[in-house]
């Protein structure tokens, strides 16, 4: 629900997220996040530089490249099996009952002059305008990014209609650098 109050200055939007939104908000702010934020440089240099040395160097101290290769095969199969697992367990801990507890209860979100407040009953969080980096849209959620750590996701379905969705699109973009 989209609410503006007597200050013409505040806007108040009330929502509540369910489980499923949780789990939206969280896969796209990984996939936006690992795109915009991190750097492939080291992983170029893991797969072009390190691994090609380090099979060189294991198959002329043992004098055998394919002990080299078999070698490195079962290092990088335990790392990536162990990396799975514990993504596996990671994912199933995050959204178990008790850590969705404090996401599932109902938020309010007031636009003020100087900040954003994000409220529930467990948590208040204060987002100065100074320190919005940039918005991202997307089809069921607007996410508002603060640095590669810190981000609010706001579905559309709080808002009832097209000019609420308008405005408020609007009031977060005229707080965008214009350098975003």
């Amino acid at each position: 629900m989209y609410v503006r109050r007597s200050p013409a200055s505040r806007v108040t939007i009330h929502f509540q997220l369910s489980r499923d939104d949780v789990r939206q908000l969280n896969r796209e702010h990984e996939f936006y996040v690992s795109r915009r934020f991190s750097d492939p440089t080291p992983s170029k240099v893991y797969w072009y530089l390190f691994m090609p040395t380090t099979i060189v160097t294991v198959a002329i101290v043992s004098g055998s490249f394919l002990t080299a290769i078999l070698a490195y095969g079962l290092i990088w199969g335990a790392s990536t099996i162990g990396n799975r697992w514990h993504r596996a367990r990671f994912a199933k801990n995050y959204y178990s009952d008790d850590n969705l507890d404090a996401s599932l209860l109902p938020f309010q979100l007031d636009l003020l002059p100087d900040r954003l407040v994000l409220s529930n009953a467990n948590l208040v969080h204060h987002h100065f305008w100074h320190s919005f980096r940039f918005l991202r849209e997307t089809p069921g959620y607007f996410h508002l990014f603060f640095s590669p750590v810190s981000s609010m996701g706001v579905p559309k379905s709080a808002f009832h209609s097209e000019a609420d969705l308008e405005a408020f699109r609007s009031t977060i973009k005229s707080h965008e650098p214009r350098n975003a």
